[in-house]
This record gives structure tokens, sequence and C-alpha cells, in this order.
């Protein structure tokens, strides 16, 4: 079986359990560490004050206005912003804030702004509003002090504990008065009766000439029949909690209702559903706000907008999967790696073109030439009298003799008569003093020895016969045999180890998501679901499989699913190729849902919402 781990993890051989890299967590090495945690299965705890911290390592990553190995410190008076990099530029005697930069007086405890206007906002305090409250159960700081100012009910430094025996209220200056055990709320003082007692203190014994609950009717010999609600005691009539409706109160509200016999309708954006008992919607991964017409903000995604993005280098978090886009010449899951040598761009899906040893930039493909070398592509060497890094050299050779392009060592190269004429040679040992022969290096012929030995020859003057076999390379000038590109092994008879490619098998595959690579080249040929040139792209919408070459085949859905082409079906449609609408009394998505409709049982096969017939209205019909 092929591992399905992501993300660099390995999987077990015997069970196939995903064993993660540092930083990552879930069954497949999906995820990266939640909020606070880092390390080898986030086990490690961050210790950053204010601030997150690298999943892999667990360096802090300083909020602006904060520094200091566990950005522990403010930026010191006259600085700003990230990594208190940023000068103020305020008058004198006018300080700057640690974070904008907004210019504002030295402000008294629990004070800012230019003006000292502004109280610290909630869970600030102090000189420049630079401390945090460390007050429990939500309480408030003195702003000035940092001293907890408890709500009713609590008590304690920091508010962490309950108003203590019979006293309630704010200070716990209250006493209660509940009799008959009641006990008393320590917030508002209200009693809560024990069984058996009623009234505001709990004195009155509870009145018998009502039935116990779940009876009704004369002499209560009638047993109630109202599963989510209560009944009159006189004539049995069911009062449905909220979220339930039905002559039983045993129907839940449908899709778009709530409340008491679900008889008002959900205000949500996009069809979202809402809570049946409350009203409140629940919204969609990625949205929030009252009607969930909000996305999530900058660095959050998920459900209720929980999760923080782990996407590094300024790569785009998607507020719904927290999927990251990266930008140029950043690679992985979350973004976090250079483009592999030779590679660089927009998804590293650009060849670097730069020669003879040249770096090439990840981000923009730029080469950075090594001495002797210029040009676009690293490819011209330096012009006439000119040496080193960007050929800024001038050569200082006597008798107007030549240089070496890289290293400026004078090249004497003369012979005839009072050594008046140049030799021609390019690859060397010199040439006759008084012919101007050239003496050729081993591995190279011609006239001006500027012809490698042709395939097979090796030596002084090419006159030595390789004897290297099948998948491998003489080399001409010592006739060593190498293994060709892509073989390994003292015969070359064996291809690289998968994981490997190249000359000697020395460079390892950068393919991601279980691609392979070409023994050879290095290129990547992508399994099910997965494009680009390092395999590190999802099929874009309407595409899967291999290589992301099939094509979807559906008609009314969102998108198939990347590995197996299946069609993902829009609510209201169900079928092979999403081709058939719900049948009736059925919605919702792939019509899994049944219609709660009353008798024509008719309902919208998208939001479930019934369509009464003539004579009938209400939720249900």
């Amino acid at each position: 079986q092929r591992c399905n781990c992501l993300n660099e993890g390995k999987c077990n051989p015997e069970t196939g359990r995903c064993r993660c890299m540092p930083g990552v967590t879930g069954t497949r090495c999906e995820n990266g560490c939640p909020k606070g945690r880092f390390g080898p299965d986030c086990s490690r705890t961050c210790n950053c004050r204010g601030s997150r911290c690298h999943k892999t390592f667990g360096i802090c990553f300083c909020e602006p206005g904060r520094y200091g190995r566990r950005c522990h410190k403010v930026c010191a008076e006259g600085t700003y912003g990230q990594d208190c990099a940023t000068r103020c530029r305020c008058e004198d005697g006018v300080a700057c804030d640690h974070v904008t930069g907004a210019c504002q007086r030295d402000c008294p405890a629990g004070y800012r702004g230019r003006n000292c206007t502004q109280e610290c906002s909630a869970g600030t305090w102090g000189v420049g509003c630079l401390e945090i409250c460390t007050c429990a159960a939500g309480s408030n700081c003195d702003r000035a002090t940092g001293r907890c100012i408890c709500g009713p009910g609590r008590t304690g430094l920091t508010c962490e504990e309950d108003c203590p025996g019979d006293t309630w209220g704010l200070g716990c200056t209250e006493t209660c008065h509940c009799l008959n055990n009641g006990v008393c709320n320590k917030q508002t003082g209200d009693c809560e009766c024990a069984s058996g007692y009623v009234g505001a203190l709990c004195a009155d014994r509870k009145s018998t000439e009502y039935c116990q609950s779940g009876r009704y009717g004369r002499q209560c010999r009638n047993r109630c029949n109202c599963g989510n609600g209560l009944c009159d005691p006189v004539d049995g009539t069911c009062r449905c909690s909220r979220g339930y409706a039905g002559r039983n109160c045993q129907k839940t509200c449908g899709l778009g209702f709530w409340g008491q016999n679900c008889a008002r309708r959900c205000d949500c954006e996009n069809g979202e559903p809402c809570d049946p008992v409350t009203g409140d919607c629940n919204c969609a991964s990625g949205w929030k706000g009252r009607r969930c017409d909000q996305h999530c903000p900058e660095g959050l995604y998920g459900p209720q907008c929980q999760q923080e993005c782990m996407c590094a280098n300024g790569a785009l978090c998607d507020h719904v999967s927290g999927a990251c886009t990266c930008t140029p010449g950043w690679r992985n899951t979350f973004c976090d790696r250079a483009c592999p040598d030779g590679y660089y761009g927009l998804n590293c899906g650009f060849t670097c073109t730069c020669s003879n040893g040249a770096q090439c930039d990840h981000i923009t493909g730029e080469c950075s030439c090594p001495a002797g070398w210029v040009g676009n592509s690293c490819n011209e060497r330096c012009g006439e009298n000119r040496w080193g890094q960007n050929c800024t050299n001038v050569c200082n050779c006597a008798n107007g003799a030549s240089c070496d392009h890289v290293t400026g060592r004078c090249i004497c190269g003369y012979f005839g008569a009072n050594c008046q004429r140049m030799c021609t040679c390019r690859n060397s040992r010199g040439c006759d003093p008084v012919t101007g022969r050239c003496y050729c290096r081993p591995g190279w012929i011609g006239i001006a020895c500027e012809q490698v030995c042709p395939p097979g020859r090796y030596g002084n003057n090419c006159a030595e016969t390789c004897s290297c076999g099948r998948n491998s390379q003489c080399d001409p000038r010592t006739g060593e045999c190498s293994c060709a590109p892509g073989f390994t092994g003292n015969d070359c008879n064996s291809m690289c180890e998968p994981g490997t490619w190249g000359v000697n098998c020395v460079n390892r595959c950068s393919c991601s998501n279980n691609g392979m690579c070409d023994p050879v080249t290095g290129k990547c040929s992508c399994g099910l679901g997965w494009t680009g040139a390092l395999c590190d792209t999802g099929c874009p919408r309407g595409f899967y499989g291999t290589g992301c070459r099939g094509q979807c085949d559906c008609q009314n859905s969102v998108n198939c699913d990347p590995v197996t082409g299946r069609c993902l079906c829009s609510t209201g449609w169900h079928g092979a190729q999403c081709e058939n609408s719900c049948p009736p009394g059925k919605y919702g998505t792939n019509c899994l849902s049944s219609c709660d409709c009353g008798t024509s049982n008719k309902c919208n096969s998208v939001t479930g919402e019934c369509q009464c017939p003539v004579g009938y209205t209400g939720p249900q019909c």
C-alpha cells in the first residue's frame, strides 16, 4: 500500500500510521500545531508573551511593539513597530505609541492618546497601557493600578472565587435569605427552590391543586404525551419547548425555523441554518457575525474563525479551509520552504537558466554570477583585460598578456622571433616557442585544443579507447567511468533508488504528496489529486485524478472529488453525475433529508421549506 502522509510525514511500514515532522499533527500530518504549541507531536508549549511562535522550533515571532527572546519587552522610547525598527517622528516632549507610532504625550497611568483623553482599552492598564490584566472570569481591572474589579458574585485577588457562604452581589456585601434549603444565585440573589417549595424566598409549599408534572385531567388520571414540552394540567394540551413543534412536540424545527412551535424564521445570510432554540445563526466554516455575513478576519479561518492560519512568508490563507496560497518563491503546505535549487517563482513552476554554477534567486529567478562571469544567465565571460566578481577587476599582466577571467592569473603565451606572436591555445599546457603548435591537455584535441575528445576516446590527443559499459560515460581526460544520470552501482546497471535522481543519484527528489520523480531529470510525476512542478498544488475546480488530467463530468455540482472524480452534488441534487433533482419528500445534501410538511409533504429541494397546498399555512403546513 502507498503511504498517504502529507508534509513529509513518514509512515510505519507495518501499520501505515503517519509519524509527523515537528510542527505538524493530524492522522495524515495535515494540520499545523494549534496556537500556543510547537515541536514533535505539538507537545511543547510556546513561551511568547502575547505573540505566536514557530511551529517547529518554538522561536517567538513578536507582535509589533515588542521584542526580546520571549517578546517580553516593549520597544524602547523613540522606537515602535515590527522589531522596534522604526524611529518615532514626534515633536519634543511627545512620545509615540510603541505599536503604531502615533504621537502621544506622556500620559498618566490608565490613559493614552495624543492628548491623553483615551482610557486604556479593556484588558490593559498602566503607563502607556502596556500591562495586561490577569483577572479571571472576564472581570475588568483598574486601568491605572491593574487591581481586579470583580463583578457581582465574584471575589479574590483575581476574582477567581465565588462569594463565600450566604453572601452575593457586588463585593459580596448582600446576604442571601433563601429558606427551606433554597440555593442563592451569587450574582442576582434569586432563590432556586428545592423540590416542593415555591416563592421568591422558597417560603411556600407547592400547591397540590394542580397535577404533578406529566399528568392531567380529572383526579390527574391521564398521562401527558408531550415529548419535548409541558402539558396543560386540565385538558392536556401541549405547550412545546423552543425548537419543537407538532401536536405532541416531537417534531424538530425544519431548516430555517426556530423558537416555540418553530414559528420564527432564521435571519442568516447565505441560507445558513440557525439554532432551533435560540435562533443564533450556525455559520459555515470561514464565516462569522450575528447573521454569518462576515468572513474570518485575516489570520484566522475555519468553524467560528477559531483556527489560526499557519501560512508563512506572506502567503494568503483561505478563510474557509486555512489552505495557503504561496507567494512566488515558496512552497509546501504552509509556504515555509523556498523553491528547491533550479526552480523559482509562483508554485516553483519556473526553471532557472543560470549557468556556470551561478545561484538562482528562488523568488525572481535572477542569477547571482560567480567570479569571471556576467550576463542574465551568467553565460558570458569577462571582457578582454577584465576578471573577478562582476568583472570589475582589471588584469595586471606585463607585455600585453591576458589574464584568467576568474582568478586574474596572467596567461603568458608567446612564441616566434623575439616572442612577438601570441599563442592561440585554449585548453593546453602552452605552445611550442618556435612554431606556436599547441600542446593539448588530456581530453582535448584540435589546432587550438578547442575540441573535447569524441565519445569513446580519452587521454593525450584522445588516443586511448574508453572501456565503460552501458548506462555510463567516460571522462575524456582520465578515462574514468561515471554513471549516466539516473544510474548507480559499480557497473552502472542499477537505477536510482526511489526519491533520488541525477548523476550518482545524489539529488533528493522534491516531489510532494507521494509524487514520483524521474531518475534522470528529477521531473515530478504527480499522483491522484495533485499537480504542479512539485506536486504541491491540489487539483483546480473541475479536474481530478493522476496529475489532475481528468475532467469532472458533473451537471449540478460544486465540484468533484480530486482523487476519484466522484461528483460532489450541490444541495438539492443527487445521482452519479448530479443529474437528478430530489424526489418528492426529500431535500438537502444528496437528498438525504426528509421533508416535514404535513399531508402534502412537499418542500423546497434545497432548503426544506414547506410548499403548502391551497388552504394550508405554517412552517409545517
